[in-house]
């Protein structure tokens, strides 16, 4: 199979990952962190500790940060969006948002929370910067934004949306989803509140592994209430972080792949140049197919993710033909993120999303053009 589905999820796995969460199982199998006194339990809260200290130093959090660890990002976010706003407070998000932003704000209405959503330019589909400050209320208390789009690949101006989010005294909530572990992130410098984000992507752990880099001021009413292995007697969840947003077991499993994961990162410098090599490549070759549109803006930074469709094609009948006939894995419809559909008016056909990793090769590049080029052959003689 030829995988280019990498933003959904990194099928090929350092090999380091897989020997991390192998040991973690069974050579040296991990108990429950933070729980006893025994030798399992001490390693699995040594563990536990060591990645959050990972994490910090990856994404450069001071001490007025905590690592709080989830099972992706999408918890990540319903935990931040559930837990950190009131009654008549106003959120500001974008377009380019996942159904994992767009969702719990709408379920946020039901509590008295509305929001408003920052619109694209037209054509490439990127942030209309000029208009947030338009969007800004007198009880308008953050802005929720993806770092990148998982449809376009397009990076948001990280910088620029910081330092809005400064002069308005506005919390900043990033959905890293694409970004962790791909892009360099500093949340000390851009002052990010609340940076969610999943093990399983970019960053190369497990599935079931994710967390928020969560500052310490933001104050989050916990989603899970449950046991944490201390105040016992206290109904109540403590205050202290990350516990009091940790109810339960932890994957300590998973912790274990995604330090090694993070730790791969750092030994291979080169990840996201060979990937932007790769999904280069793929772009300069399919342009070049007259009936393929590809969508987002080209001069824009990047992640390896490239969307395209073939004229008059659904795009799920092309990922089917990909894959019966070419064996090539990507991922069509409408990638959850339903209002950047709209915005390219692709409600009905959807896209053919291809997203690249390092761990592809320059000969399955070529193969995949080729394939594309055969299709869009056969639908024009087809008619």
């Amino acid at each position: 199979m030829y995988y280019f589905d990498y933003a959904a999820t990194s099928l090929i796995k350092p090999k380091e990952v897989a020997d991390a969460v192998y040991q973690a199982l069974l050579s040296e199998p991990l108990g429950n962190p933070s729980r006893a006194a025994h030798d399992a339990s001490i390693k699995a809260s040594k563990k536990v500790y060591q990645t959050r200290k990972a994490l910090k130093e990856l994404f450069h959090a001071g001490k007025n940060y905590q690592v709080v660890f989830t099972k992706n990002a999408t918890e990540s976010l319903n935990i931040v969006l559930a837990g950190g706003f009131n009654s008549g407070d106003h959120l500001l998000s974008t377009c380019l948002e996942h159904n994992s932003v767009l969702r719990p704000l709408d379920i946020l209405g039901l509590k008295g929370i509305t929001y408003s959503l920052i619109p694209l330019l037209p054509g490439k589909g990127t942030l209309d910067y000029e208009r947030m400050n338009s969007l800004v209320k007198t009880n308008t208390k953050a802005l929720i934004v993806s770092h990148a789009s998982n449809v376009t690949g397009n990076l948001v101006d990280l910088k620029k949306i910081a330092q809005f989010c400064q002069e308005n005294q506005l919390r900043l909530v990033v959905d890293a989803a694409q970004t962790a572990g791909f892009e360099e992130i500093d949340i000390n410098e851009l002052g990010i509140d609340a940076l969610c984000f999943t093990g399983h992507k970019s960053m190369y752990g497990p599935q079931g592994i994710g967390g928020i880099v969560l500052k310490n001021d933001f104050p989050i009413r916990p989603l899970i209430s449950g046991g944490t292995g201390n105040y016992t007697f206290n109904r109540e969840m403590p205050n202290a972080l990350p516990d009091s947003l940790e109810a339960g077991t932890l994957n300590s499993h998973g912790i274990a792949g995604l330090l090694a994961g993070v730790n791969y990162l750092r030994n291979n410098l080169t990840v996201k140049e060979q990937t932007m090599k790769l999904a280069n490549l793929f772009y300069e070759e399919v342009v070049k197919i007259s009936t393929i549109q590809c969508y987002g803006d080209f001069n824009q930074s990047r992640v390896g993710v490239i969307s395209l469709n073939i004229e008059n094609q659904d795009s799920n009948h092309i990922a089917e033909e990909l894959f019966e006939h070419y064996q090539i894995a990507v991922r069509a419809g409408f990638h959850c993120a339903p209002e950047i559909h709209k915005h390219f008016k692709t409600e009905k056909q959807g896209m053919v999303r291809f997203s690249f990793s390092h761990f592809n090769t320059k000969a399955e590049i070529n193969y995949a053009v080729n394939a594309l080029k055969e299709i869009a052959k056969r639908s024009v003689e087809s008619g």
